[in-house]
């Protein structure tokens, strides 16, 4: 399920925001992280109706997981905003 909604997100930030390449893999690799930390995190396949159930000390746990690998404030900042734009796509808060 994870494996659609990113490849829907893909094509949704190219297609319909229009975001460049880099952009598009930029917020692609964090929905990828995101969705692969959560379903380790939570021991479930992540979907839309698990994603509309996380709250914030699911969040806080995957920043602390990135900090782990060395994310920087700067980095953190850009990945927190990757993660709320995937998250209101993926609920559809921000949907075409």
């Amino acid at each position: 399920m994870a494996a659609t909604l990113i490849e829907e997100y893909r094509s949704y930030l190219a297609h319909n925001r229009r975001r460049s390449v880099h952009s598009v893999r930029a917020y692609v690799a964090t929905a990828e992280r995101l969705t692969e930390f959560l379903s380790e995190h939570l021991g479930e396949a992540v979907s839309r109706t698990t994603l509309s159930k996380l709250d914030a000390a699911d969040l806080r746990a995957f920043l602390a997981y990135r900090r782990v690998d060395g994310l920087t404030n700067r980095s953190t900042a850009r990945e927190l905003s990757a993660i709320r734009n995937f998250l209101r796509f993926a609920l559809g808060e921000d949907a075409p």
